[in-house]
């Protein structure tokens, strides 16, 4: 998975970049875009992490239903693997695949805020207001925020309101846009 932020569209890096720089003058700290394009491959095997066989099927056999045989293919280019869950996106479906969409985390004293204690109640209000600030600026900037989503994905800002990036779209579009990114297919 890449964190080069000149695997992102053009339009996509440059907010990323404003993005950094604006966290930066609001809150005196930095921002680590840490996902930046992801693989059909790699997302296939973040999808397939506690899913079981069924689950993996089924959306398998929904994106064949669909016409998107090329995104299911990823499925079978990886193997199953354990681990905890990590995204709702099978591959075609997150922003990520093509370019317009990163995922980053604010960092404190250079330490991801993650890794701060939450049971300390300084650091856990000190992760919050950083969380939102990033989310404001993300707005700020035209872009839609994963901490304003149902299911709350903080790290992750996409360049395009559609949470899943298969809607409204046809294989041929999705084939262009993934080519587009030189995300590749095969």
């Amino acid at each position: 998975m890449s964190r080069d932020l000149d695997h992102l569209t053009i339009p996509t890096h440059i907010k990323a970049v404003e993005a950094q720089r604006i966290f930066l003058e609001v809150t005196g700290h930095r921002l680590l875009v840490y996902y930046t394009l992801r693989t059909l491959d790699e997302q296939a095997t973040l999808f397939r992490q506690s899913r079981s066989t069924a689950q993996i099927n089924s959306k398998i056999d929904s994106l064949k239903d669909r016409g998107y045989d090329f995104l299911a293919e990823a499925f079978n280019r990886t193997k199953p693997c354990d681990g905890p869950w990590r995204t709702n996106a099978a591959p075609g479906e997150t922003w990520h695949n093509y370019g317009e969409a990163i995922d980053a985390v604010p960092l404190v004293n250079g330490v991801e805020i993650w890794n701060l204690d939450e049971k300390v109640p300084e650091q856990k209000k000190q992760m919050d207001t950083l969380w939102l600030a990033y989310g404001d600026v993300v707005v700020y900037l035209g872009m839609t925020w994963g901490g304003n989503w149902k299911s709350k994905d903080n790290p992750h800002a996409q360049n395009r309101p559609q949470t899943n990036a298969l809607t409204g779209s046809n294989p041929e579009l999705v084939l262009e846009r993934l080519e587009a990114a030189g995300c590749n297919v095969s």
